[in-house]
C-alpha cells in the first residue's frame, strides 16, 4: 500500500510539475508553477519510499523528478559572475505589511534597524500612515499610491522626485515610480503590488501590470530597481517573459530561494516578493527577515553599482525552465 500511494503521488507530482510550463496557455496551469521547492521535497520522499518497498522503476521516475526540479532551480544556487563594483552598497527592503497587521509599530522598529536606503511597503492602511511615518524617523520622505485605502508606499532617506503612478484603466493599480539620489547617482525605484491571479480576469490584469512595468523600465536610462509583492514566483512563464521584456535581472539569482509567503507555514512558503535590477547593478545578498505580524516576510536586498554597466549585462539571465 505504501508503494502504491508513493507511485500515485509521484505521477501526480509529474503532472503538476509539467502543467506549470503551460501557464501562458491557461491561468490554472500557471498556479502549478509556484511550488517547485515543494515538488522537489515530495519527489525525494517518494523516491526513498519506493526504494524501500523495492519498486525500482517508479523509484527511478521519482528520482528523475528530483533531478528535473533541482535543475529548474539551479540558477538560484550557482554564484553569478560579479562585475567590478564601486564599493558602497545600496540596501532595499520590500515588505507586504498586510492590511490585517495590528503590530505596525513592531514592523516599523524592524525596518528602522535595517538602515535601508529605501523601503517599499505594500498593503499599508493609509488611514494609519501618519503613525507609520512617525515610527520611521530615518525616512522623512515617502510617496503613496492614490485612490486606494490599502496602498503601496515608498520610503526614502533622501528626497523623492519625478513621481509617477502607473495606471491601468480597468482596475485600481498599486504601482508607483520615483527617483532618488544616492551617492551622486539618480536611481529609479518602481514599487509594485500586483493582482492576485485567482480568477481568469485577475490573471489577465496581473499580466497587463507586468507589461506596464516592463514598458516603463524600457524608457529608463539610468539604474533601475523594481520591487514588491508580485504574486508571482520565479517558475512562472510570466516571470520569465517579464525578465525578457524588461531587460531586468532577478536579484535572487545565485543567492538561494527565499520563501516569503505565507509566513505562518514555513514548509509551504513560496517566493512571491521580488526584486529586479537593471544592468547597472550587482546583487551581493538577498535575505528574508523575521515574522512581523504579516503573512509575508520582509525581504532585504543589498546591491552594488557596477563600475562598467556593460559588465553586468550577462546577469540578465535566462531563467532555467
Amino acid at each position: 500500500m505504501c508503494g502504491l500511494v508513493a507511485a500515485l503521488v509521484t505521477c501526480g507530482l509529474w503532472l503538476a510539475f509539467l502543467a506549470g510550463f503551460l501557464g501562458l496557455i491557461a491561468w490554472p496551469f500557471d498556479l502549478f508553477a509556484n511550488f517547485r521547492p515543494q515538488y522537489l521535497g515530495s519527489f525525494a520522499i517518494c523516491a526513498v519510499a519506493l526504494t524501500i518497498v523495492r519498486r525500482r522503476r517508479m523509484a527511478a521516475v521519482a528520482f528523475l523528478g528530483v533531478v528535473a526540479t533541482t535543475a529548474s532551480m539551479a540558477a538560484y544556487f550557482n554564484e553569478p559572475a560579479r562585475p567590478a563594483v564601486a564599493g558602497e552598497q545600496f540596501k532595499l527592503v520590500t515588505f507586504n505589511l498586510w492590511f490585517r497587521n495590528d503590530d505596525v509599530a513592531r514592523a516599523a522598529r524592524y525596518l528602522e534597524r535595517t538602515r535601508a536606503d529605501a523601503i517599499v511597503l505594500q498593503e499599508v492602511d493609509l488611514a494609519r500612515l501618519e503613525r507609520l511615518t512617525s515610527e520611521l524617523r530615518s525616512y522623512p520622505y515617502h510617496v503613496q499610491t492614490p485612490n486606494v485605502r490599502y496602498g503601496l508606499v515608498i520610503f526614502s532617506r533622501t528626497p523623492l522626485s519625478e513621481v509617477e503612478h502607473l495606471q491601468n484603466p480597468a482596475q485600481v493599480t498599486r504601482i508607483t515610480r520615483a527617483k532618488l539620489r544616492w551617492r551622486d547617482t539618480q536611481i529609479t525605484i518602481i514599487g509594485a503590488h500586483l493582482t492576485w491571479p485567482m480568477r481568469p480576469a485577475l490573471a489577465r490584469e496581473r499580466a497587463k501590470e507586468l507589461d506596464m512595468i516592463a514598458d516603463r523600465v524600457q524608457r529608463e536610462s539610468g539604474p533601475v530597481l523594481v520591487a514588491g509583492d508580485f504574486n508571482l514566483t520565479p517558475w512562472s512563464r510570466f516571470f520569465a517573459r517579464f525578465v525578457e521584456r524588461s531587460g531586468l535581472a532577478d536579484c535572487a539569482l545565485g543567492h538561494g530561494i527565499h520563501g516569503s509567503w505565507p509566513s505562518q507555514v514555513g514548509i509551504a512558503r513560496i517566493r512571491i516578493d521580488q526584486c529586479f535590477a537593471s544592468r547597472h547593478w550587482s546583487a551581493s545578498s538577498v535575505s528574508v527577515g523575521p515574522t512581523l505580524g504579516s503573512d509575508h516576510l520582509p525581504v532585504t536586498i543589498n546591491l552594488e553599482l557596477a563600475s562598467e554597466a556593460g559588465d553586468h549585462s550577462s546577469r540578465t539571465t535566462r531563467l532555467m525552465m
